[in-house]
């Protein structure tokens, strides 16, 4: 796995490193997933500091808030400019590592901010995968029990009626 914050911290690996690491994954017979840390703001503190309402402050973090639409946007651009520069065989979305994601006490309310970004992302590497010709899958690592998804406001039984993940990692809690 290789966090998006390569694609703005060369510390993360250069572009011959990537492409070297899955062509030799790729050699051996497996599959490679890019693994979005979605919550931390990360290599994006600048975006914190212009705009800091866009963030909720936790555990000494600024976590990414998915009510905000411009926070969507971005991982979203992230996730089309590493899609297509890469052969990764899919995305792995990490929900679980970092919460909250949404302003607290508000998660199961705001669920749908969450799903819109399931549906363009899902829509996205669909996109892509038909420009390639190639199967880009959609993976979401979330709590290991819907009431844990739901306190974090993830909607997993929507995602899964409207087919907007192909794997589901159940995590920690």
């Amino acid at each position: 796995r290789i966090s998006d914050y390569f694609t703005t911290d060369p510390e993360y690996g250069t572009d011959e490193d990537v492409e070297a690491f899955v062509k030799e994954a790729h050699r051996l017979g497996l599959r490679v997933m890019f693994d979005l840390v979605y919550m931390h703001a990360g290599p994006n503190a600048v975006f914190a500091k212009e705009h800091p309402e866009w963030f909720i402050p936790a555990f000494g973090f600024t976590m990414n808030n998915m009510a905000v639409s411009e926070i969507r946007q971005h991982k979203l651009k992230v996730v089309a400019e590493v899609m297509r520069k890469y052969a990764f065989d899919g995305l792995d979305i990490d929900f679980e590592r970092h919460t909250p994601i949404l302003p607290v006490g508000k998660q199961w309310e705001m669920r749908e901010c969450v799903t819109d970004f399931m549906r363009e992302a899902r829509a996205e590497l669909l996109k892509i995968g038909q420009e390639q010709g190639r199967v880009i899958m959609l993976s979401a690592r979330i709590p290991d029990c819907l009431d844990g998804c739901h306190q974090d406001g993830l909607d997993v039984e929507e995602w899964i009626k409207e087919d907007l993940v192909d794997c589901l990692t159940l995590g920690s809690r």
